[in-house]
């Protein structure tokens, strides 16, 4: 599909009511998901400008001065214009994010505001082999360049800008991948041309880190950071490395799935999580994913206090104390060379976490865009040979997600 055609399929309102209410009532259930859009975004209800405090810090070498607290993708513009008010003015979306609705709705509500009082990060992933985390072997260097190049202009377009300030390098799970020169010569041609401010990198893994910070040309990592990591010091570590070479970091999956559990009946206290999180002041800010107006009002009281209290520390050893799972994988990769079959289980399991814990069935689907689970691999299998570290019941896991893929496009919000 070309990119003029892409837009023109995201940017289609109307289909037959008879198509829409069958089709509703055949997957709204489906894992659970809330593939319609919110009660807040179609009512359009704005809250009034508050004087709350908003905490900033330094995002690296960048000079940008971010709120603690940053809000992630979303389609709302009522939501979106409301955070504004509020006083968040980092914003972080994607090309992929939504089928492109999310960067459009910014777009929308940051035209009437002068540029200079806000900060938008977007991703692009490149064409990458979803298995190797590489190129695939008959994509050219030119190919490459021009398809990257391509989906940066439609970000921008989009999102009614000329530039961004941080363009980030999407999912990065195989360090080689920025050694290539083909990449590091498009990502520096587009901060040369002005296309961005800064340069990124967003990644689950820590040998991934290590890259970015040795490549020397990017100036902010986007990681995972919660309180649920097995691998923490390891983790820690390796954001202080990047953040004496001046580069700042950006924490994601603070809240570590949302819920303990995929019925949603044991919810992780998010202000526990993000509390906890940003103790750690290496990191510059969190990314949100707020959805309504009330999660909003206690994103940004978080602020005005990040002092964690006992019962804070308390309510994050829930989960532990009931021996549940809980919805986050720490991206261990240990999995991926048990499974006989080769599948990306950690790609698979995020994907699990954004449908059932942060409730966003669409992010789920860009995660799992390049894996074919049309016909599951694990159905071969009559037990499943993965041991997770996390207690995970892999097999089901990847069965129950893999029906997301099944629901048509437009009616995944």
């Amino acid at each position: 599909m070309t990119e003029h055609k892409h837009e023109d399929t995201i940017m289609k309102k109307n289909y037959q009511s008879n198509r829409r209410s069958f089709l509703k009532k055949s997957i709204a259930g489906a894992a659970g998901l809330a593939v319609l859009p919110s009660l807040n975004s179609a009512q359009g209800m704005e809250k009034e400008k508050t004087t709350a405090k908003v905490l900033f810090r330094m995002l690296g070498r960048t000079g940008l001065r971010v709120p603690v607290i940053s809000m992630g993708s979303s389609n709302n513009e009522y939501l979106i214009r409301a955070a504004l008010d509020k006083g968040i003015i980092h914003f972080d979306t994607a090309y992929s994010y939504g089928n492109g609705t999310d960067e459009v709705a910014l777009g929308k509500v940051l035209q009437r505001k002068e540029r200079s009082s806000f900060i938008i990060a977007s991703k692009i992933t490149g064409l990458r082999d979803s298995q190797t985390g590489l190129p695939s072997n008959n994509i050219t260097e030119v190919e490459f360049k021009d398809n990257f190049r391509r989906q940066l202009e439609t970000s921008l377009k989009r999102l009614k800008l000329d530039y961004l300030d941080i363009l980030y390098l999407h999912a990065v799970d195989n360090p080689q991948f920025l050694t290539l020169n083909m990449v590091r010569d498009i990502m520096q041609e587009l901060k040369n041309e002005g296309k961005t401010r800064f340069l990124g990198v967003s990644t689950h893994r820590t040998d991934v880190s290590y890259r970015i910070v040795d490549e020397k040309i990017y100036d902010v990592i986007l990681a995972p950071y919660n309180f649920r990591q097995q691998d923490r010091e390891a983790v820690e570590k390796a954001i202080d490395y990047a953040v004496k070479a001046g580069l700042g970091i950006v924490g994601m999956k603070m809240l570590a799935g949302v819920y303990w559990d995929r019925e949603r009946k044991q919810p992780i206290n998010g202000r526990a999580a993000i509390k906890w999180v940003l103790q750690n002041e290496n990191i510059s800010t969190v990314i949100a994913g707020i959805t309504n107006f009330s999660q909003l009002d206690e994103d940004i009281a978080i602020m005005a206090d990040l002092q964690i209290t006992q019962e804070e520390k308390k309510a994050l050893r829930l989960g532990y104390k009931l021996n549940l799972p809980g919805l986050y994988c720490d991206q261990c990769d240990s999995c991926s060379l048990q499974c006989p079959n080769h599948l990306d289980v950690p790609r698979i399991m995020r994907a699990y976490m954004y449908a059932y814990g942060y409730k966003n069935p669409a992010k789920a689907v860009d995660t799992l865009q390049h894996i074919d689970l049309t016909h599951p691999a694990c159905k071969i299998c009559s037990t499943c040979e993965i041991s997770c570290p996390m207690k995970f019941d892999i097999k089901n896991k990847i069965l129950d997600i893999a029906r997301i893929k099944k629901v048509p496009a437009e009616f995944i919000v």
